[in-house]
């Protein structure tokens, strides 16, 4: 029983470690696209 409780918690960190990888990069991927589209409106704006 205890052993069951162990290995469904390493699950849940391993697969929360996961996630969070993942999602943290989708955020630095739209952080990439919204930077570089602000810094080519000010190239457009500049040029």
């Amino acid at each position: 029983m205890i052993y069951k409780i162990i290995v469904l918690r390493s699950y849940k960190l391993v697969f929360g470690a996961i996630g969070f990888k993942k999602n943290r990069f989708e955020i630095l991927k739209i952080q990439k696209d919204f930077l570089f589209k602000n810094f080519k409106d000010c190239w457009n704006q500049n040029g």
